[in-house]
């Protein structure tokens, strides 16, 4: 079992428009991890949170990633909710799933399946960048990590 943890690409700022789509860098950003990972990594689904920006992201990877199953947006995968209860979902899923979520929610989500703890602040997340977890005896290590600046 796989996992993916995406965090969305630049949005623009609340000012410009209050619903936060990707900007333009943030499309590129995106465009461009997703041609990297294109024939690399092999997808069940992409879950995704309800803001705009997540879902973009999401459906740019998606074009490119083709997920067996599509893109599911969840709820409970927003900056500020719980963790907790994720990771179980994850395993019971069995299968190779990618995240698209935000900060600090994906820090505490690494940091709880890694350590059993979500105080942790293990990885530093990048905008459209993609941090690749595997199973490992019942636990995960990270695989490797993704950012937009080392694939463009």
């Amino acid at each position: 079992m796989r996992l993916y943890l995406v965090q969305h690409g630049k949005a623009l700022s609340e000012d410009i428009d209050p619903k936060r789509p990707l900007s333009e860098e943030g499309k590129r950003d995106t465009e461009g991890i997703a041609k990297f990972l294109k024939g690399k990594i092999d997808l069940d689904i992409i879950w995704h949170s309800e803001k705009l920006r997540a879902k973009e992201t999401a459906q740019i990877l998606a074009e490119h990633l083709l997920p067996k199953e599509g893109l599911r947006e969840l709820r409970g995968l927003l900056p500020l909710d719980p963790v907790e209860s994720l990771p179980e979902k994850i395993i019971r899923e069995r299968k190779n799933i990618m995240i698209v979520s935000h900060l600090p929610f994906l820090q505490k989500l690494c940091s709880l399946i890694l350590t059993g703890s979500e105080d942790y602040n293990l990885i530093n997340f990048s905008q459209a960048g993609c941090v690749y977890l595997e199973e490992r005896k019942e636990t995960f290590g990270i695989c490797w990590i993704i950012t937009p600046e080392l694939v463009s």
